[in-house]
């Protein structure tokens, strides 16, 4: 009797640990495997990979990743009206603003809107394909990191190379010898169960190629 008893206390403590994992809200976290440089025609290293750092059980998967693309022109000075900056503050936000929204790739895309300061933001939202195939989760673990992992493989290969287009691009609109630090960061969703399910942190440098006479 007292091991039928113990048994059964002990399914009630699985079951309870096993409901409280599934009840955080952030079970894994995605990160750059490096710092990645931006230029008008290729970024390296190439291609863009992070290392996801996996933490207790997975009991659900996203399929919304809501991006953040954000940075400050010149963030060692404390001057944040500074003319110049917020000038190409702006024309950043507007390039990259325009550039992704061009894609049918993304849901939506919306910019920060903000053009008194020198800083950027455009915040784009996508559909992403399952992860639990490519990831291979092995259940209940304290942690498990997976490096290298190819971004086009958690976004899929057609908006990787849509955003990828529009950093690129943005190197245009940069004075040539200007270096932008910006990262990019989100939440990666599922609306189903209305849960946090990873965030995503990666930094890129973009190097200008704009010619001013």
């Amino acid at each position: 009797m007292k091991k039928n008893v113990s048994r059964v206390i002990l399914a009630i403590l699985a079951l309870c640990l096993m409901v409280s994992l599934s009840g955080c809200v952030l079970n894994f976290r995605i990160v750059g495997s490096d710092v990645y440089d931006v230029y008008s025609v290729h970024i390296s290293p190439d291609p863009v990979k992070v290392d996801v750092i996996a933490k207790g059980i997975w009991p659900v998967w996203p399929d919304l990743l809501i991006m953040n693309v954000q940075g400050t022109v010149n963030p060692l000075t404390s001057d944040a009206s500074d003319p110049f900056d917020v000038a190409l503050a702006n024309d950043i936000e507007a390039d990259l603003y325009n550039s992704l929204l061009s894609e049918a790739q993304f849901d939506d895309v919306v910019a920060e809107g903000e053009l008194d300061d020198d800083a950027f933001k455009v915040t784009v939202f996508m559909v992403i394909p399952s992860w639990k195939e490519l990831l291979n989760p092995s259940g209940a673990s304290t942690a498990i990191t997976i490096p290298d992992v190819e971004l086009s493989k958690l976004i899929s290969p057609e908006k990787y190379d849509s955003v990828v287009a529009s950093l690129e691009g943005t190197c245009g609109n940069i004075p040539e010898g200007t270096l932008i630090t910006f990262n990019i960061n989100g939440l990666a969703q599922n609306e189903a169960k209305a849960k946090t399910i990873a965030e995503l942190d990666l930094t890129f440098v973009i190097h200008g190629s704009a010619v001013i006479l």
